[in-house]
């Protein structure tokens, strides 16, 4: 399987991120989530990442971060679905894994992911070589 982030799998025209934005959403404690079933070839990501966020090097971490964990997951998706992600300011203190626990969160109650939690963490390691914390 090719697990690269394509420039087809990209969002980037305002139009589209405005049709997926005027659909459901579903907020989470860090992100904003809006998902629409498409007939396209491939599922599809943007991210925004607005600065009461943080400064451009906060905000590009936080895009980083959820590219990559869309860039894991983007194969165990059910059906293709562009999807548009909103960064909340809370987002600056997530680590990588409290992001990608929150989208698989989140995908899993709109029924757009086929597969179980665990199975994303040894499939797909942290880049930035941060320490999966357990929760107690």
């Amino acid at each position: 399987m090719d697990n690269r982030f394509r420039k087809i799998e990209r969002l980037r025209k305002r139009e589209e991120i405005r049709n997926v934005l005027r659909k459901r959403r579903l907020d989470g404690t860090y992100l904003i989530l809006h998902a629409l079933p498409i007939e396209e070839a491939v599922s599809r990501l943007g991210v925004i990442v607005s600065r009461a966020v943080g400064n451009a090097v906060t905000r590009n971490r936080v895009k980083r971060r959820l590219r990559e964990v869309f860039r894991c997951i983007k194969n165990d998706l059910s059906g293709r679905v562009s999807i548009v992600i909103r960064a909340k300011p809370k987002s600056r203190s997530a680590s990588y894994w409290d992001l990608a626990e929150e989208i698989e969160f989140l995908l899993k109650r709109l029924r757009l992911l086929k597969r179980d939690a665990a199975a994303e963490s040894a499939q797909c390691p942290n880049p930035s070589g941060e320490k999966r914390q357990e929760r107690v």
